[in-house]
């Protein structure tokens, strides 16, 4: 748990996400120059995309670990720990660590009015230069061009798939949304692609090298063989070398070849470090499955339609004899029908609730929203402690807990499960 101290300045940091978005470089550039400009005293890579960040992030920060590199990463959001975000050779700060920081530019926070995203990046900048970091992965918050990360200047961009997410802020058609993530790409920065990407999105992204004079990389499919989706993970091969991930998904081939990509681009890339690097991921959240209660318990933090899709294939290739239910709680401004539609080609039961923040949309509006010739039970549950206990008390089968970060984060809080234990 956090100390009464780190609860205060929790309920402070967060306070300013009332403030909504606030995109644009200006305050988090100046704050940063402020306190001599942390982002610079380490290289970086930087990632942005709408599925399959997190996992790319993972994979990197995992493989220059192996080679014997201090490095610090970035993501958000956390699940059950604000510190889960500040990672330093793959282990959470101590909250005493990003508190301290946090002391030390308070001052910059009110002067500039800093949002609560903006806040994050800035203590993960310090941290990792107080720490050493030799390379930090740094992940965007939303879009690219002007998410407060953009300060940096990475060796490589990296853009995963793209889709429709946050569609009020980014835009409505995915080109727009695509171009908002590909201002991560810089002059003399050169970009990898995830080649799950439709073909005008890359097309974008090759306009967009172009304009900036530097290489594109897509990492498709084409180089990889004798894909397998075992019981530990998904398998295959790139240029003759066996690759195993213990992430689950086909979707993991995809992110696994962007991290391998971008070490290539790099300059980076010695193949026992990138086998053994991917071969011992870690990544709290992403079709986990923790057997507690006498259950199997998945847990996805999937929060769009493509997420969403790919959690139900998942499911029915892993659980095809096994009855399931979905215990569900989904943000206000999401797809929600589209999600839904999904959970409903796959689920027995849909268990619907709320997480406990104001962003949360209201269980009996999920329901409304279920497709009219569903013939899927569902019940609701007003918080997500009574969607698990019930879930868990009535329900024989796989129980998946899904729909957003804070609906798994609370879910792992009830369970007594640590994400980075």
């Amino acid at each position: 748990m956090h100390t009464r101290s780190q609860e205060a300045v929790l309920e402070k940091i967060f306070r300013r996400t009332t403030h909504g978005i606030r995109f644009g470089l200006d305050r988090i550039a100046q704050a940063a120059a402020e306190v001599g400009n942390p982002h610079h005293a380490f290289k970086s890579f930087h990632i942005a995309g709408t599925n399959g960040k997190g996992s790319v992030c993972a994979y990197l920060d995992s493989v220059l670990r192996m080679q014997g590199c201090t490095t610090g990463m970035f993501t958000s959001p956390h699940i059950v720990r604000f510190e889960e975000r500040f990672l330093v050779n793959g282990k959470c700060v101590h909250g005493d660590e990003w508190l301290e920081v946090f002391r030390d530019i308070e001052f910059l926070v009110d002067k500039y009015e800093l949002s609560f995203f903006e806040i994050a990046t800035l203590i993960a900048f310090e941290l990792f230069r107080r720490r050493g970091v030799k390379r930090a992965v740094i992940e965007t918050g939303m879009g690219g061009r002007l998410d407060a990360t953009n300060i940096v200047t990475p060796e490589v961009a990296v853009v995963t798939a793209v889709g429709k997410d946050h569609t009020e802020y980014l835009g409505s058609d995915m080109v727009t949304i695509a171009k908002e993530k590909l201002g991560i790409v810089k002059a003399g920065i050169p970009l990898v692609i995830s080649g799950q990407n439709s073909r005008e999105v890359i097309e974008a992204a090759q306009a967009v090298c172009r304009e900036n004079n530097v290489s594109c990389t897509i990492a498709d499919n084409t180089e990889i063989v004798a894909v397998d989706e075992g019981e530990k993970g998904v398998s295959f091969v790139y240029r003759g070398v066996n690759i195993q991930t213990p992430l689950k998904g086909a979707c993991q081939v995809y992110n696994a070849l962007c991290a391998i990509k971008a070490m290539e681009v790099s300059g980076l890339y010695e193949e026992t470090s990138i086998r053994q690097g991917i071969a011992s991921t870690l990544l709290p959240g992403r079709f986990q499955q923790i057997r507690i209660r006498g259950k199997d318990i998945v847990f996805d933090v999937a929060h769009n339609p493509q997420a969403a899709e790919q959690l139900c294939q998942q499911i029915v290739h892993r659980f095809p004899e096994v009855p399931v239910c979905i215990v569900a709680g989904i943000l206000r401004g999401k797809d929600v029908s589209g999600i839904l539609r999904h959970y409903c080609s796959c689920a027995a039961l849909l268990v619907l609730t709320r997480p406990d923040t104001s962003r949360a949309a209201e269980p009996s509006l999920l329901a409304d929203l279920l497709p009219e010739d569903t013939a899927v039970d569902r019940i609701i549950k007003n918080t997500v402690k009574e969607a698990v206990d019930y879930a868990c008390e009535n329900f024989n089968g796989c129980i998946c807990i899904t729909g957003s970060f804070y609906t798994v984060g609370e879910a792992m809080t009830v369970l007594g499960i640590e994400p980075y234990a």
